[in-house]
């Protein structure tokens, strides 16, 4: 990736909450294990109930979460984050991921992100404290969701 490519990604890098509180020279490591991938319309990204090797940044387009019926549990937008749970976890995924739109992201595997924290502990907790306020932020909206649903609304 040219310099220049490389520093309008950390540019916009520093404005997603997973990045938060991250140095610009930080997110330049962080985008030495991440691959950059895309995907059609359509496209089921993650399938529900496979292993969670990767997580993902979502830079442009939409996807959205489905459990194995179909029904859809939540949309994200650029700048959101999928995957964290189970790229810490290793656990199976609980839904699948599917691309609304044409989507491009940023993909951190597991073992890259256990040898990044590894290698740069300071920045690994740094990054791990942002996956579990992502977590717990999606937490929080999932718990509402379903207060809405029980109540009827």
């Amino acid at each position: 990736m040219p310099d220049e490519s490389k520093q309008n990604l950390v540019d916009l890098l520093v404005r997603i909450p997973f990045f938060d509180e991250l140095l610009p020279a930080e997110c330049k490591k962080i985008l030495q294990v991440c691959t950059n991938a895309s995907f059609a319309e359509g496209k089921t990204i993650f399938p529900a109930g496979t292993p969670g090797t990767q997580l993902m940044i979502l830079l442009k387009g939409d996807l959205r979460i489905e459990l194995a019926d179909g029904k859809e549990v939540a949309t994200l937008k650029p700048l959101e984050t999928v995957g964290e749970m189970e790229v810490l976890t290793g656990a199976p995924r609980a839904a699948s991921v599917v691309a609304v739109t044409p989507v491009s992201g940023l993909l951190m595997s597991r073992p890259d992100l256990e040898a990044l924290i590894n290698r740069e502990p300071f920045l690994g907790i740094k990054l791990l404290r942002n996956i579990i306020s992502s977590l717990s932020h999606k937490l929080v909206a999932a718990n509402s969701r379903v207060r809405e649903l029980s109540s009827g609304r």
